[in-house]
């Protein structure tokens, strides 16, 4: 496990530290977290499979499957709202868990989405944890080699190079 801390002054340093942790094609996950929040990455072969934060997750992903019911009506509030009952656990302090990418892949399961949709929901999902994470100043950060995600299916590998300059 590395554990590194740095200040303020590096406030862009997350990305390279991502960067660079994905460069190395690990399998694991990339923590990040400042005084109040999460930010965890979730890597494969350096590849990234799935981002989530501390903040609100879920209602991150309901506001995301609020907008694809547009193009899939069957993802409808009581859905949703199973959603939640099933996975959300607001005693859960560790973002590791990721019963965000649990409930994407029961919605796979069932069919409510196919895995290219999920795949777009997950790079969509990701572009918003990205874009929260852009506002830290100073932060630590853990890299673990261990993979919680093993037993889920995968539904995108996201090129970090390509996916940060967009």
């Amino acid at each position: 496990m590395m554990s590194y801390c740095f200040q303020a002054s590096q406030t862009l340093l997350w990305h390279r530290i991502l960067l660079e942790t994905a460069s190395q094609k690990l399998t694991g996950y990339l923590s990040i977290t400042d005084a109040a929040n999460d930010w965890t990455f979730y890597l494969e072969q350096g590849k990234l499979i799935y981002a989530s934060s501390s903040l609100n997750p879920f209602g991150r992903l309901e506001r995301h499957l609020r907008y694809l019911q547009v193009q899939i009506p069957a993802l409808t509030c009581s859905v949703r709202a199973q959603i939640r009952l099933l996975f959300e656990t607001f005693t859960n302090t560790d973002i590791r868990q990721c019963d965000d990418y649990e409930a994407i892949c029961w919605l796979v399961k069932l069919r409510y989405l196919t895995p290219s949709q999920a795949a777009d929901l997950i790079a969509a999902l990701t572009k918003d944890v990205l874009e929260t994470a852009s506002q830290l100043h100073a932060v630590e950060y853990t890299c673990r080699i261990e993979n919680p995600l093993a037993c889920f299916p995968r539904f995108c590998g996201l090129d970090l190079c390509i996916f940060l300059a967009a």
